[in-house]
């Protein structure tokens, strides 16, 4: 209507001024809060699943198949060098119900004998037969096999991806020498033939 003056920004009383003021801050403020909300909760979920992943992939690698000992593995025992105290050998012979592949997905297939790996050397594919050379030279300070003698109980496990695919407790047995002499009955009483598969 004419001669009705309606009241400029400056003659708004100060409170009004001041509310609006902040509610124009606050909805800064929170839009901000929200992008970096997202931005982690984005980066969290990239992170989950990429670790998701990876432990799907391990765990299929590693469950897809089931390994078996047939028989109980052989731990056998000799002094490498007679004029060393603490140079031991040991020759672990395995039999298993399928063929261990050496490398799967980029990860080895390992013999192990308590805390210490070895790789396995087929002697025999039908029946699958393994053998591997551990040497206490190879072994942590404080392993048990550096001071493993007759009788002792040892776990014998094979292991991919830091996991054991299956495992053994069995006891340790002397032998007189390393060659494949003293060897060869403990092969065949595995079921397997002593001579070492080519290839």
């Amino acid at each position: 209507m004419a001669g009705i003056r309606h009241p400029g920004p400056l003659e708004l009383p100060r409170a009004w001024r001041l509310m609006t003021s902040v509610r124009a801050l606050l909805l800064v403020c929170g839009a901000a809060v929200w992008a970096s909300c997202g931005s982690q909760a984005t980066s969290s979920a990239d992170t989950g699943v990429a670790t998701s992943t990876a432990s799907r992939d391990v765990a299929h690698a590693t469950k897809s198949v089931v390994y078996r000992f047939v028989g109980k593995p052989i731990v056998l025992l000799a002094k490498a060098n007679p004029d060393t105290a603490h140079n031991l050998q040991f020759t672990v012979l395995v039999r298993l119900d399928r063929t261990l592949p050496r490398v799967v997905n980029g990860s080895r297939s390992l013999l192990q004998l308590e805390d210490t790996p070895g790789a396995p050397v087929a002697i025999s594919t039908h029946p699958h037969c393994y053998e591997a050379t551990i040497s206490s030279d190879m072994t942590l300070p404080g392993s048990p096999l550096r001071k493993a003698k007759d009788g002792v109980r040892v776990v014998v496990a094979i292991r991919r991806h830091h996991v054991n695919l299956t495992t053994a407790k069995v006891v340790v047995r002397s032998v007189d020498g390393i060659d494949d002499s003293f060897a060869a009955p403990y092969v065949r009483r595995l079921g397997c033939t002593a001579r070492r598969a080519t290839g």
